[in-house]
């Protein structure tokens, strides 16, 4: 017996000797990971809307439908979208196109685009001239286990159909190595600008388009499917190519304040579904979250105010350790037209 309980502690002080190990090592691995230099740059040129900005050539350099999203370390690019508090020093660049109409304006951007945090971390908005035209700019900080992470908005709209907004974010406390980089890229910027046919027909476009129909297209993932309402189109989202695995999203060219986000996260790690939503609640300004069932599973769902006459409903759930959370945003003017089918589209996913 005593041999046994000997043999048992043993076990127990190696086990938990090599976890401190395994933990050690990893941690050496992250501090040995040291932030990117800039051995030069390169241009980017947008030809259809003009948009051309400078970026560094030994970065990692990705671009979407309407993005551009360039990583100093390849890394570290998992650590967005959810803002992992540990990891490699990375830092990012993203410019973004974004259409205007009747019903999205300039200021409305503004708020989508500031939303993932609390307004109490953003510095008052600062106004100042860049390419010739007013450009408005806040910055936000808070700590994190690996030091200071710190970002910055740049919004600008040469007309009246076409807004550009850059985005810089840094992590670790590396803010103030980039920040000559992220001045020379913003100065140097030839902002979005509308292609003169777009200009013409805008109103015709957005009145010509209908709102999305109940009747839904199955649409497959890797481990979903999901139902796009007809007048819909599937686009990428920026986020697929951060912390999430996968995200998409269902909108239409007249409403894209009207959509349905699809996001996968990897949660292998965090099984507790309940802890996942009550660490979330701050990214969706605190709203109660509400226990529900969504395709036969477990989920919590939540429903809040992004911005002026916009409103979203979340629902969190898991399968196969895979966290899946659909976002539905509509316009509070546009409820009747839209909200119907984008509430079907959501909760007709389906997991395989």
């Amino acid at each position: 017996m005593l041999r046994t309980l000997k043999f048992t502690f043993l076990f127990v002080v190696m086990t938990l000797l090599m976890c401190r190990i395994s933990t050690a090592q990893e941690d050496e691995t992250k501090s040995q990971i040291k932030p990117a230099e800039v051995t030069g740059f390169k241009k980017y040129l947008h030809k259809e809307t003009g948009l051309s900005f400078e970026y560094p050539e030994n970065w990692e350099f990705t671009e979407g439908k309407d993005f551009v999203a360039v990583y100093s370390l390849k890394q570290g690019i998992k650590r967005w979208p959810r803002y992992d508090s540990d990891g490699a020093p990375v830092a990012k660049i993203t410019v973004s196109r974004v259409k205007l109409h009747y019903n999205r304006t300039f200021e409305e951007v503004i708020d989508l685009m500031k939303n993932f945090l609390e307004e109490k971390y953003f510095t008052p908005m600062q106004e100042l001239t860049i390419d010739g035209t007013l450009t408005k700019t806040t910055s936000y900080e808070f700590e994190l286990k690996d030091g200071l992470f710190k970002g910055a908005y740049y919004f600008a709209a040469k007309d009246s159909g076409m807004a550009t907004v850059v985005n810089f974010e840094a992590f670790g406390s590396t803010w103030d190595k980039y920040k000559p980089v992220f001045d020379k890229i913003v100065k140097g910027m030839t902002f979005a600008s509308s292609p003169t046919d777009e200009i013409k027909n805008q109103e015709t476009l957005v009145d010509d388009i209908a709102p999305p129909t109940m009747h839904l297209t199955k649409t497959k993932f890797d481990g979903f499917s999901i139902g796009m309402p007809g007048n819909m189109s599937i686009r990428q989202a920026p986020g697929g190519n951060g912390s999430a695995e996968s995200s998409f999203y269902f909108d239409t060219d007249a409403r894209a304040d009207c959509s349905v986000r699809i996001d996968k996260f990897d949660a292998a790690k965090t099984t507790d579904l309940k802890k996942i939503v009550e660490n979330s609640r701050a990214s969706f300004k605190n709203a109660a979250a509400t226990k529900t069932t969504l395709a036969g599973k477990e989920a919590y769902t939540l429903t809040y105010s992004p911005a002026t006459n916009l409103s979203a409903k979340v629902w969190f759930v898991m399968h196969n350790s895979k966290l899946f959370r659909i976002i539905v945003t509509w316009n509070k003017l546009e409820a009747n037209n839209y909200l119907p089918a984008l509430e079907k589209s959501a909760k007709s996913i389906r997991f395989k």
